[in-house]
């Protein structure tokens, strides 16, 4: 990848949709350092205008953790480097935590969908310590997608990821902020959950060392159920994203390991 046009190969070749390719474009010049005609994380540029679906925004998730390894970093080597880049602790860009949230207008939380208050009720349990809700809940083949690119399968696959978590932030408090859920002819039952993690970094598991700082976790997970050959219905496909570059930015920024 040694120039612009390289870029704009890839982005085309990965989505030739034209604002996808806008956010990749942009976000991806933002990660490796290209002139700073962006605006924040997200690398939008002042001429971006988001597209409209029946008045609804468009928006679009990224694995922030993927793109950056993707170019050759782990999440807290460009953490740090993204500090020093933003002008030191001082100057940078704050990561989103409840102190700096600016309230918008929506205010609903969601819909009263079986499949919705299931999932949430899944998670819920998980990061409580229940890891016995997984073979209960999950489908002995269930496809999993984690942050970092992260694919992987089954209960093993479950395990690891939600338990890591967890035991990065053993007290830290959950809450469910938002939660829906679909159930339409000819497709699987799905829902959406959006919660939160809100404590200190005081454990050993997926963040490495603990710091003892404080650290706000937002995240989100959809999935598909679906029915066995007996009957269950059981969690087919699982997608969990959250931003690890924020998590080690705001750990860097305490700790001042700059």
């Amino acid at each position: 990848m040694n120039n612009l046009n390289d870029l704009v190969d890839i982005v085309d070749f990965l989505d030739n949709t034209e604002t996808c390719a806008k956010l990749n474009f942009l976000a991806l010049r933002y990660a490796i350092g290209l002139p700073p005609w962006i605006d924040g994380i997200l690398g939008l540029s002042p001429n971006f205008e988001p597209e409209f679906d029946d008045g609804h925004i468009l928006a679009k998730l990224r694995d922030q953790g993927a793109i950056v390894r993707q170019l050759g970093w782990n999440p807290k080597e460009y953490s740090r480097y993204l500090i020093a880049r933003e002008g030191g602790p001082e100057n940078c860009v704050q990561p989103y935590t409840p102190a700096n949230e600016v309230e918008g207008p929506y205010k609903g939380n969601g819909n009263d969908s079986e499949w919705g208050q299931r999932l949430a009720d899944i998670i819920t349990r998980m990061l409580n310590a229940d890891f016995t809700t997984i073979p209960k809940e999950y489908d002995r083949a269930a496809n999993l997608f984690y942050p970092g690119g992260v694919d992987t399968l089954s209960f093993e696959g479950a395990d690891e990821f939600w338990m890591g978590l967890r035991a990065s932030f053993p007290n830290a408090e959950f809450k469910v902020e938002h939660v829906i859920g679909r159930d339409d002819p000819n497709m699987p039952p799905r829902a959406a959950v959006r919660w939160t993690l809100h404590g200190k970094h005081d454990g050993w598991g997926a963040f490495g060392t603990p710091t003892g700082k404080k650290v706000f976790v937002l995240g989100i997970t959809q999935a598909e159920f679906g029915e066995l050959v007996g009957g269950d219905i059981k969690l087919r496909r699982e997608w969990t994203l959250f931003d690890e570059t924020s998590i080690w930015k705001q750990i860097l920024l305490q700790t001042g390991d700059l």
